[in-house]
């Protein structure tokens, strides 16, 4: 099988600041002008001063408002840099199945997977310990978690192979991608495809996906597939996308006109 990736459509779903910031200055991830990787490793200190990893799992097990989120070791990953795992973060992830990609934005709350383990995190504390001091020092990162961005995904195509590495960093992504082309059309298997992308910039976006319309209620189905006819009429050109979201970032609030 003769394939380019320059002819694949890559998708990422994400919020709609991270959407703008990639589309105004190519990828550059808003969390890290935020502070959140020093919150995550801050978190995971303050947590661990409470107790062993053991005990902090145990603890975390008696809550059942907590049984969605992807869990606390991310937040041990990032304060012992680890890498060469799925909870690496500060990549760039995108996935070929598009309805993945639309069931990532819309079913997490925060459109940010490691916001979502940061929520945990700071929950946990403020149940065993104080989380107040770390929610005083990282505001931005709260502003988020309290006020979740609307829910998009990009589109991406024009990649270069050699921009491509599978999700825990090796370049032999050609399996991968020819395993989830052969599946692609069969409506009982689904292909998570999902890759890093190096130097992820503007002109790579050839489309954004506006899905602040769309409800969570399907997608428990892991073989949910988005409806083509509704796809396309929430896809727009990434320049209309921009133009509209920052018209409404502009807009005075009732309380401020």
């Amino acid at each position: 099988m003769n394939i380019n990736t320059r002819d694949l459509r890559f998708f990422h779903g994400t919020g709609a600041i991270a959407a703008a910031s990639i589309l105004s200055d190519g990828f550059r991830n808003p969390l890290d002008q935020m502070g959140w990787r020093s919150l995550a490793s801050d978190l995971w200190s303050a947590l661990l001063s409470l107790g062993t990893e053991s005990e902090l799992f145990n603890e975390y097990l008696k809550h059942e408002d907590l049984y969605d989120s992807p869990g606390l070791s991310p937040l041990r990953s990032v304060y012992a840099r680890e890498e060469g795992h799925l909870f690496v973060y500060g990549h760039f992830f995108a996935t070929l199945n598009i309805a993945n990609a639309y069931r990532y934005a819309i079913r997490n709350p925060f459109r940010s997977e490691f916001l979502l383990v940061i929520s945990t995190g700071l929950k946990l504390l403020a149940r065993i310990g104080n989380a107040n001091e770390l929610e005083s020092r990282y505001p931005a990162v709260l502003q988020l978690i309290n006020n979740p961005p609307s829910p998009v995904v990009i589109e991406l195509t024009g990649i270069d192979e050699l921009r491509l590495a599978n999700e825990t960093g090796s370049r032999e992504i050609m399996p991968l991608v020819e395993n989830y082309l052969h599946f692609a059309d069969n409506p009982s298997v689904n292909m998570p495809a999902a890759f890093r992308i190096d130097g992820v910039k503007p002109s790579d976006v050839v489309a954004v996906h506006d899905l602040s319309g769309w409800s969570a209620d399907a997608l428990s189905d892991s073989m949910w597939r988005p409806d083509p006819d509704r796809v396309d009429a929430s896809r727009m050109s990434p320049e209309r996308w921009l133009a509209e979201f920052q018209q409404t970032i502009e807009k005075p609030s009732p309380s401020s006109a």
